[in-house]
């Protein structure tokens, strides 16, 4: 039985399943990353497409991230760069304090771009041989993703030989992780590394990177993620509550510019360029609805300013605000109200704090009777050595 000599229905039948398998992935994205202490990439993950609108970036540099890598990414681009004797491959350098979207960004990359996305991070548990075997195993088109680059101790020469003077144990550790400069250099660029990959590496601390590792020529651009301005502020309050599209698919213009308005309202709380897009948007989800996060943005933005401004990590200030938790271990709904408002008179606070005083010592004192210390069996006596049954014991 023959089907003829013609490959129609069978380019037809090909066409077909290349259309099923892009539907099946346009709004997905394929993650690797690498398994501990294995040379080898772990098994794929689908996850949900993230959409580069939901990426807190300055619009024109987004803009032009994306045309320079749709550039790249041309079919006929390969040629462009092998006539003119250049390796065809794409660096990119993503630098700013943690929160800021580095590593969304790559997600976001791989999924406009319908490319996988390896991850990996240069730590202690890396060798040479490690990174260039996980080097050799990746495809042609992908996206590598090398996040805190500067976490494998690969520092400038000039930093190197101060940190010799000042050693630093952490710095050490991470030396020790015997991965040479060299070795990261020629994985990226050497004579057989592949092209045709988009490298993003991405950094806390541009400075301490070697000028060698990021020179044109192997990082291409660095864009820098920054504080948000308040026009970004915006955008993060209209995407955090954003109006659900009803089934029609009409959306009710009031509803549009209501949204807008309070958008507004919450940024100008906001001060310019002094918080992450990561602390704005865990103080939106600490809010339910836009009136609150209304309601609780200044004190929220004014405790943390203190904070930031005093080098502390933990929010401070007399307010609570959403998000954080107060002494008793409890969240508090939103900030307090004002002493000026409140009915309750510093007169009556003492008199509460008293009558709710003699309670508790008549609780302590009620645990601590002599007739249920008698009941009681004595602690064994204080060792200098705590043997295995004891943990035991105090673990039950």
């Amino acid at each position: 039985m023959t089907l003829g000599l013609s490959l129609t229905p069978l380019r037809s039948f090909l066409h077909e399943c290349k259309k099923q398998h892009e539907a099946s992935i346009r709004n997905t994205t394929i993650f690797y990353d690498r398994a501990e202490m294995s040379t080898s990439w772990g098994v794929p993950r689908e996850r949900p497409g993230r959409p580069l609108s939901t990426i807190d970036l300055d619009e024109k540099l987004k803009t032009a991230l994306v045309a320079d890598i749709t550039e790249y990414l041309h079919p006929h681009r390969a040629k462009w760069y092998s006539d003119r004797g250049i390796p065809y491959s794409r660096g990119y350098l993503f630098h700013g304090q943690p929160g800021v979207g580095k590593t969304s960004m790559a997600k976001g990359l791989a999924s406009y771009f319908h490319l996988p996305l390896f991850s990996t991070s240069l730590s202690r548990n890396m060798n040479e041989h490690t990174l260039d075997t996980l080097f050799r195993q990746l495809p042609k088109r992908c996206i590598i993703l090398l996040e805190d680059i500067d976490s494998a101790g690969i520092q400038r020469e000039e930093m190197k030989e101060a940190n010799a003077e000042q050693p630093n144990p952490w710095t050490q550790a991470l030396g020790r992780a015997g991965i040479s400069l060299s070795c990261l250099l020629n994985v990226i660029d050497g004579p057989n590394s592949g092209e045709g990959r988009v490298l993003i590496m991405t950094t806390n601390t541009p400075e301490s990177l070697d000028r060698a590792l990021i020179r044109p020529g192997r990082i291409d651009m660095q864009v820098f993620f920054g504080p948000v301005s308040r026009k970004v502020t915006a955008s993060i309050f209209k995407r955090m509550y954003m109006i659900e599209t009803p089934a029609n698919g009409v959306t009710v213009n009031e509803q549009t510019t209501e949204l807008d308005e309070q958008a507004e309202a919450f940024s100008s709380h906001i001060p310019e360029l002094k918080f992450t897009p990561a602390e704005v948007q865990t103080f939106l989800t600490m809010n339910r609805t836009p009136e609150q996060a209304i309601a609780a943005a200044k004190d929220w933005a004014d405790n943390l300013l203190v904070s930031k401004e005093k080098g502390l990590n933990v929010i401070t200030g007399e307010t609570d605000t959403p998000g954080h938790v107060s002494f008793d271990g409890s969240e508090t709904d939103g900030p307090e109200t004002d002493d000026s408002n409140t009915d309750v008179s510093d007169n009556e606070e003492t008199h509460k704090n008293e009558d709710s005083e003699p309670d508790m010592r008549a609780l302590l004192s009620s645990a601590f009777q002599p007739s249920m210390l008698e009941q009681r069996v004595p602690p064994p006596a204080p060792s200098s050595t705590c043997s295995d049954e004891t943990m035991v014991d105090e673990e039950w």
